[in-house]
């Protein structure tokens, strides 16, 4: 069992981004919808900078991967979700020197579904769904990684 000193950090990168942290009890600490995309990398250098001051564990960042197609070209020229996963790399590697965990949207949006998301208390009341998205990876890493059982979501 995690201690309720981890934390981990959830961001769906865009023009709005998806913002949650949960610590290691998996108690949701925040979530939001954040809407200047530069306000993302300071929320989460904040969390390295707490974490470092009282001795805790470094927080675990995970982000949703932004992939340039012809496609993305086509919908739209967002330059946010490239900014903030950028600034995200700096940051990880700056306090960890590791580097950042990323997540297709397809794999988080087919395991993740709505219905999961309730079930465990992750979700976003309101908004456009950014929030909700980082929940996604946020079920999805957490998953992975043993810290959720699967049987736990049926």
């Amino acid at each position: 069992m995690l201690k309720n000193d981890q934390y981990f950090i959830y961001v769906d990168p865009g023009g709005t981004t998806g913002f949650v942290v949960i610590n290691g009890s998996m108690e949701v600490i925040l979530s939001a919808e954040v809407a200047s995309w530069f306000d993302v990398p300071k929320m989460v250098e904040q969390y390295f900078l707490y974490c470092q001051e009282f001795d805790y564990p470094t927080p675990v960042v995970v982000a949703e991967s932004f992939h340039i197609s012809a496609q993305t070209i086509k919908k739209s020229r967002q330059n946010e979700p490239i900014d903030i996963l950028g600034a995200l790399r700096y940051l990880n590697l700056k306090y960890t020197e590791s580097v950042l965990v990323t997540q297709t949207p397809s794999e988080a949006k087919t395991f993740s579904t709505n219905d999961k998301l309730k079930k465990i208390g992750f979700w976003y009341k309101g908004g456009a769904g950014h929030a909700n998205d980082a929940f996604r990876h946020a079920l999805l890493y957490l998953t992975k990684h043993g810290h959720i059982n699967p049987k736990d979501l049926v």
